[in-house]
């Protein structure tokens, strides 16, 4: 009897100090302020530093850093588009706006470097018909206009021969270097006065020349030599080496026999300006002789003129004389120390349409990962998505760290102990291992909480979680918690 009065007083106790704490609490507390999370919420919050945007996590129901998106409310005009600057971190890059584009004809600053229309209008240009021109802006876009005194190359005026390009498309007939005498029927406007010889719509005049340079001199309406210089049909009127503008060699009088024109002196060569009996102080070369074996680009014709051995460009990235031989299409790529400077991982062009490898990288970095191209690097995960539904422990940032999770658990909970990991939580004791032997009774479950181990049947008391009759008048409660 002693030992249950004392059990049953210090029960009483208890109960009294707990409502006493009880009251207290309700007396003088304050409520809790809400939480900015609530339990299990994994939706992302929008958060913000001056103009710069970010975005936080929750951490059980605790807010987690702002992490920065790259995205900003400041907006930025160019040239009538609006667009707006990015961040780095939750700095505004004030050169970012996403309205720049590349330059066009517009007369506007278009990608923001302190110009308009650079590049597209200016340069030296090509136009289809090979006229040198100019590039200009238009309506459609940057086009190739003729140039000032523009003109274009010409064969049949010897070294140097050239023609103007005329506005409307036209050509002017071709002319050499410096004015000379003129000479008949060489297709050259030798003395520069802008008609060229060469034309059959030339009257034929009694001169000893083949004015309409059809092959016959002198010759009249019925087709006689001489015919313009009242000769019979039977007769001819023989051309001399000054009428037909020679020096040098044998030629035909066009009567039937050879003229010998003589020989050059002081080096000069017979045709060596490329004008057939007129002596030149050059060696003409033929174009198939002088772009023998290369096919780009312009190489000298031996008389101060060039050819043209090929396309003005080579195709990209081909260009002329690339390869290291002079007028050849080629590409000499550049070598793997300088591709792959300051780079470690990933295939870089060489220059010339190949690829170079610069190396590969070991988990968990990744090629690039850093955010630089043909770098190895790796990006964290920010730690308020690593962390999302998560109270506690450490958990892998990405990159070989780690974050710490919340605070640690208070006992009896432990992190992972309900289950689910990195969450402070108790499993309770299976009923047969809290109750062990006990029939009757409440006993701790070891999680703060009770494990109910059964009630004793009519006429028999629980008395230290054995069921026995009631002899003595114990009460139900004896022997319990």
């Amino acid at each position: 009897m002693v030992l249950s009065e004392l059990f049953r007083a210090c029960r009483e106790a208890a109960l009294v100090l707990l409502a006493l704490f009880v009251a207290v609490v309700l007396a003088g507390g304050t409520p809790a302020a809400a939480a900015p999370c609530s339990a299990g919420d994994t939706t992302p919050h929008t958060c913000s530093q001056g103009a710069c945007g970010g975005v936080a996590s929750c951490v059980g129901t605790t807010l987690g850093e702002c992490e920065p998106t790259g995205v900003s409310s400041s907006t930025c005009n160019v040239c009538g588009r609006t667009g707006y600057r990015t961040c780095t971190d939750f700095t505004v890059n004030p050169q970012s706006c996403t309205a720049y584009r590349s330059e066009l004809c517009n007369g506007c600053d278009d990608n923001g470097n302190g110009q308009a229309d650079e590049g597209l209008t200016g340069a030296p240009c090509t136009m289809p018909n090979g006229c040198s021109g100019v590039m200009a802006c238009s309506a459609s876009g940057a086009v190739c206009v003729l140039g000032p005194d523009s003109r274009k190359a010409c064969s049949t005026c010897g070294a140097g021969g050239t023609l103007a390009c005329l506005p409307n498309g036209a050509f002017g007939p071709c002319q050499p270097p410096v004015a000379s005498r003129e000479m008949s029927c060489n297709d050259c406007d030798d003395d520069r006065n802008g008609t060229g010889d060469g034309n059959p719509n030339v009257q034929e005049a009694c001169n000893g020349l083949d004015d309409d340079c059809d092959g016959r001199v002198d010759e009249g309406g019925q087709g006689w030599e001489g015919e313009v210089c009242g000769l019979s049909s039977s007769s001819c009127c023989p051309a001399t080496c000054a009428s037909l503008g020679k020096n040098c060699g044998s030629i035909s009088d066009f009567c039937g026999r050879t003229l010998e024109c003589g020989s050059c002196q002081g080096g000069q060569v017979c045709g060596g300006g490329g004008v057939a009996n007129v002596c030149a102080t050059c060696a003409y070369v033929s174009r198939d002789a002088a772009c023998a074996g290369r096919n780009c680009g312009t190489v000298s014709d031996g008389c101060a003129g060039f050819h043209a051995c090929g396309p003005e460009t080579c195709a990209s990235p081909q260009t002329c004389g690339g390869g290291g031989a002079p007028n050849v299409c080629g590409c000499t790529p550049v070598s793997w120390d300088v591709a792959c400077n300051g780079k470690n991982c990933g295939a870089v062009p060489n220059g010339c349409g190949g690829t170079y490898t610069c190396g590969s990288c070991t988990s968990p970095q990744t090629c690039g990962g850093g955010g630089t191209a043909n770098v190895c690097g790796c990006t964290a995960i920010p730690q308020a998505t690593a962390c999302a539904g998560k109270s506690c422990g450490t958990v892998s940032n990405g990159c070989g760290g780690v974050y710490t999770c919340g605070t640690a658990c208070t006992s009896p909970k432990s992190c992972g102990g309900g289950g689910t990991p990195y969450v402070c939580g108790c499993t309770p004791l299976p009923l047969y291992e809290a109750c062990g032997d006990r029939e009757c009774g409440s006993v701790r479950n070891s999680c703060g909480g009770l494990a109910d181990c059964g009630t004793c049947t009519s006429g028999s008391t629980c008395k230290f979680g054995i069921c026995k009759s009631n002899p003595g008048g114990f009460r139900s409660t004896d022997g319990g918690l």
